[in-house]
């Protein structure tokens, strides 16, 4: 079985596939994240994105090639701003201080002048 890290590049390619706007993805870890049994969990900032005033989560079942839980959240880039001022906040155990900023796996080349950020 692939673990959590193998299968991140091909998901972030693959959210981006579905919506190109996107700009910026973190990924948040928890204490448990070795347990296969805890969600890889994914905050994604895109204009594309109706605003909700929240940050709300869905959660998606294991697959083949995704042999994991994924929780995604999807906020537009307004929201992350309030986020960032702790107007509007994260799920619990969510701490974007912590967060892995994966927008490098997300972005494609087009987007970065060719350049891996």
């Amino acid at each position: 079985m692939p673990t959590k890290e193998e299968v991140i590049p091909e998901l972030m390619e693959w959210h981006f596939q579905v919506d190109p706007e996107m700009t910026k993805a973190y990924r948040f870890l928890s204490p448990n994240e070795d347990d296969p049994r805890e969600p890889i969990k994914f905050l994604e900032v895109s204009p594309g994105t109706p605003a909700s005033g929240s940050v709300m989560t869905f959660t998606f079942g294991r697959t083949e090639e995704v042999p994991y839980l994924t929780t995604i959240a999807t906020i537009t880039p307004q929201e992350m701003e309030q986020v960032q001022r702790g107007e509007i906040p994260l799920p619990p155990g969510w701490d974007l201080s912590e967060a892995q900023d994966l927008t490098a796996l997300a972005m494609p080349a087009a987007h970065t002048n060719g350049h891996k950020p």
